[in-house]
């Protein structure tokens, strides 16, 4: 009697499904939850009826067939992506690397060389973020005196392969008629400004602009710590690569940023090169560079690569030219570019992401030889 009133039931069922069309929940063995050979977790198919009766897949033998089903059809897998209806949805929360630092992370990355007036862009812009839907941090990056953007595409390149969309404004390229620091700041923030309202069209990916850092190589450093002096609260970290607090030449006279306490303490991280402060034109002077901005943080770590020099961070085939030939360089090993990505991804994931244990990692294991390092 009870098989029979079984069958009864589930033939019943058979008959609203078809009656259901193409909304019915697919056929499925009954079991509780559903495991799939790619880690997909299929949930329960509820059905609700408008005599409040529900079908489930208990393993009792009672199913109850309803007036009416509304199908769910939802599947999680290990990255938190979920997917509705066959569409894949960008997960939740935000996106968190946990692999070595030291190597290309696990996201493919998408590259965005936007002109003047591209999607409302204010000026020159290199956009690179991860191609993958999610919720990303985001990271500005202001390059270094005359210099352009493209010069660091490796870096900006393994910082999107960590989960961050990074941000690169292209400012001054002569030496002649440059901008001051102040001015590249004013750029700077017309850039924030436009990136909260478009970065996300540009990309098609979400950016989370609660978890904003900065880094910025030699002046583009001066212009991060300029505009943090103006708005304490903007960034949740800041990496400054060689940076050079330099007052624009003998006859510049532009106020020095580094020569009192920052007022904001963040997590910080600042990378020194040994050869900075040598040969004929020095780079990175005595006097105003890393070991200023070092003094004037209330909180950092302070990694000096004494056999490096000022652009040795900068990617090995740049078309750079005789500007980059000006500063004194150090081993063509790469060393300073492992150092410098690495130990960069470690403080930001620390800082924008979560990843809480990687601000001690950073001083652990280096890539290199002959590093000095300080924390404060």
């Amino acid at each position: 009697m009870k098989n029979m009133l079984r069958f009864s039931v589930l033939g019943l069922m058979s008959v609203i499904t078809l009656a259901c069309g193409d909304e019915a929940a697919p056929t499925r063995p009954l079991t509780n939850n559903q495991t799939t050979t790619n880690n997909q977790t299929q949930t329960d198919q509820t059905t609700n009826g408008t005599n409040n009766q529900t079908a489930t897949n208990n393993e009792t033998n009672n199913q109850t067939a309803t007036n009416n089903q509304t199908t769910t059809n939802n599947q999680t897998n290990t990255n938190n992506q979920t997917t509705t209806n066959n569409q894949t949805m960008p997960p939740e929360t935000l996106y968190v690397s946990t692999t070595d630092a030291y190597a290309s992370g696990p996201l493919a990355t998408q590259r965005f060389e936007l002109e003047d007036g591209d999607n409302g862009a204010p000026r020159e812009i290199l956009v690179v973020a991860p191609s993958e839907p999610g919720i990303y941090a985001v990271v500005a990056f202001h390059h270094g005196f005359t210099l352009r953007t493209g010069y660091y595409s490796d870096y900006l390149e393994h910082l999107a392969s960590h989960g961050f969309i990074v941000v690169a404004p292209q400012m001054g390229t002569s030496a002649f008629g440059a901008p001051s620091v102040s001015e590249e700041a004013d750029d700077a923030q017309e850039v924030y400004d436009w990136m909260r309202g478009n970065l996300a069209a540009v990309t098609g990916v979400t950016p989370s602009f609660d978890h904003f850092g900065v880094s910025g190589h030699s002046r583009g450093a001066k212009v991060a710590w300029t505009i943090l002096r103006r708005e304490q609260n903007l960034y949740q970290a800041i990496v400054g690569l060689d940076p050079v607090d330099g007052t624009g030449g003998p006859l510049g006279g532009q106020p020095r940023v580094a020569n009192t306490a920052f007022p904001v303490s963040l997590p910080t991280l600042i990378i020194g090169t040994g050869l900075g402060p040598t040969g004929f034109q020095a780079c990175a002077p005595e006097g105003d560079n890393y070991e200023q901005f070092f003094d004037a943080s209330v909180s950092a770590t302070l990694l000096l690569a004494n056999a490096y020099g000022h652009n040795d961070m900068l990617d090995a085939n740049n078309s750079c030219g005789i500007t980059c030939t000006l500063c004194a360089d150090g081993p063509s090993d790469g060393g300073l570019r492992t150092l410098t990505y690495g130990s960069s991804t470690m403080l930001l994931r620390a800082a924008l992401q979560g990843r809480t244990q990687d601000q001690a990692a950073i001083t652990m294991n280096l890539p290199i030889q002959n590093v000095t390092i300080d924390t404060k």
